[in-house]
C-alpha cells in the first residue's frame, strides 16, 4: 500500500474534523428538537389531566388534592384564601416583640 503524503492526510484529518463538528451540531439540535417536542407533549397531557382532576374533584365534593410528588394539584376555587396579610401582620408583631425584649435586656443592671 502506498504511503499517504503528510499534506494528504492533513486534508484526510481536516475533512473528518469538519465531518465530526457538523454530526455533533446535528446531533445537538436533534437533542434540543426533541426535548421540545416532549416539553410540548408534557404540557398538552398536563393540561387535559388538569383538567380533569378537577371534573373528578368537583363530582366527589373534593376540597384539595395532591400529587404524592408535586403537592398541590387542584384547589377549590371559592375555598381560596388569601392569608398574606395576616401573615405579615404576626411577623411584624413577633419582630417588634423580639426588639422590645431585644432593648429590656440591654437596660438591664449587668451581674458581676
Amino acid at each position: 500500500a502506498a504511503l499517504m503524503k503528510d499534506s494528504a492526510k492533513q486534508q484526510q484529518q481536516e475533512q473528518l474534523q469538519k465531518s465530526y463538528v457538523a454530526l455533533e451540531q446535528s446531533k445537538m439540535r436533534a437533542q434540543t428538537d426533541l426535548q421540545q417536542k416532549e416539553q410540548e407533549a408534557f404540557q398538552t397531557i398536563s393540561v387535559k389531566a388538569s383538567k380533569l382532576v378537577g371534573l373528578v374533584a368537583d363530582e366527589d365534593r373534593l376540597t384539595l388534592v395532591f400529587d404524592k410528588t408535586s403537592g398541590i394539584v387542584y384547589v377549590k376555587p371559592d375555598m381560596l384564601v388569601d392569608i398574606t396579610d395576616k401573615v405579615i401582620t404576626m411577623y411584624n408583631n413577633m419582630t417588634s416583640k423580639a426588639t422590645v425584649a431585644s432593648k429590656d435586656k440591654l437596660k438591664a443592671p449587668v451581674k458581676q
